[in-house]
């Protein structure tokens, strides 16, 4: 139960938490029935708090911020339902109820064993639009945050991202990494793991999290392969976690610091990225970096499923689904924007060529410092959104 403390965030992510928390309560249910008391498990700290966590690591789409070896598929998860009756909360089953229609029209699986469990469990109150804010930060080993721009708007603009460490439980090296919806399209995506059967089966030690463990030669799994920065093409340190160090819940000023360094030792002296995203819906990120001891070469890349047109030094344009996002660098000075191959070539990777990636690399000599800047403007605001963007260095995000 500990796992859930203090703000109910699992640190594998939502599907992984739909399978641990199910059987707890299972256990929480059959003490009840049988003896009349739960012996104080639903006092645990965070455990009543991680009924928002599956809430809020859903965006629009239905799909989840798939973090860790979670997969992105959303679905009926009965544990919400459970929930919802004890904190008499019907807004936690605001993507639930809509997931459970798909699931029993669509049939049901083998993944949806617990399916029978919302006879039990769900007191028949009709879902409802959630009442927590639009903006949220859970803490654990694997912090997490989410901002949106509403709860019923399926077009609504959804930023998830994550601090945390790649040695927890089920990890990835996805550290400071993010997904973005907006337009009802993901446009930053987390491609997920391996199945773990094959890799097992080619002799590889994938449950060893040691710096040179078999578990990060998968493309999947390193840092490459996610939204966030890679130093001199290494990857990033698994004794380290990162933290979230400030975060803003207004409407007006919504935003998530994460102080990085801790997992760039050796290659990076600081390193903090900031999340803001804007009242008129677009998404500024911004790195503050200082190079360590030696020269370093960094990428910044989103992964995306979209197709990536190249429209000049500092301009993207991502299509998806007949739908636009705009990428625009603003920093540094001189880096061009480019579309990189996802492809490995590696047996042990699963290749899909129809993921991409869009970024930049920068170079830098020791103890240099220097700003990473992209904004993300959706294409329903391209005609809509308030000017220029000028944003103060990290430090002072709390003050502006």
């Amino acid at each position: 139960m500990k796992e859930y403390q203090p703000d109910g965030v699992y640190v594998e992510g939502p599907s992984y938490w739909a399978y641990g928390t199910t059987y707890n309560i299972l256990c929480i249910a059959a003490f009840e029935s049988a003896l009349n008391t739960d012996f104080g498990l639903t006092e645990f700290p965070g455990f009543r708090e991680t009924a928002l966590f599956p809430l809020y690591m859903t965006g629009p789409t239905g799909n989840h911020f798939s973090f860790s070896d979670c997969g992105a598929r959303g679905g009926c998860f009965p544990a919400m339902y459970w929930f919802a009756h004890r904190l008499d909360d019907p807004g936690l089953l605001f993507f639930e109820h809509s997931w459970l229609q798909k699931t029993l029209l669509g049939g049901a699986s083998s993944n949806d064993r617990f399916l029978p469990l919302v006879l039990l469990w769900w007191d028949g109150s009709t879902p409802g639009t959630p009442r927590q804010p639009l903006h949220w930060k859970g803490e654990g080993l694997n912090p997490v945050a989410a901002h949106r721009t509403s709860w019923t708007d399926p077009n609504a603009v959804f930023l998830a991202v994550k601090g945390g460490t790649p040695s927890a439980n089920h990890g990835h090296m996805d550290i400071g990494s993010f997904i973005l919806e907006a337009d009802g399209v993901r446009w930053a995506v987390d491609i997920m793991g391996r199945g773990y059967g094959d890799l097992e089966a080619r002799g590889m030690g994938i449950w060893n999290k040691s710096q040179e463990s078999d578990r990060w030669r998968v493309y999947r799994y390193h840092n490459r392969s996610h939204n966030t920065l890679t130093v001199n093409d290494q990857a990033q340190d698994v004794s380290g976690r990162a933290s979230i160090t400030a975060f803003g819940g207004e409407p007006d000023d919504a935003f998530t610091i994460i102080a990085m360094a801790p997992v760039y030792e050796g290659e990076l002296a600081e390193a903090r990225r900031g999340f803001s995203l804007l009242p008129d819906g677009r998404l500024w990120i911004q790195d503050d970096i200082v190079c360590g001891k030696h020269a370093a070469d960094v990428r910044w890349a989103m992964t995306t499923r979209a197709d990536i047109t190249i429209t000049g030094p500092g301009h993207a344009v991502l299509t998806e689904q007949g739908k636009r996002l705009l990428f625009e660098l603003h920093a540094p000075a001189g880096a061009v924007v480019e579309s990189f191959s996802t492809v490995t070539g590696n047996a042990w990777d699963l290749d899909d060529p129809e993921i991409k990636q869009v970024g930049f690399d920068v170079k830098l000599s020791d103890g240099e410092s220097e700003i990473l800047a992209v904004l993300l403007t959706p294409g329903s605001l391209e005609n809509s959104s308030v000017g220029e963007v000028l944003m103060p260095p990290l430090e002072q995000w709390t003050d502006k």
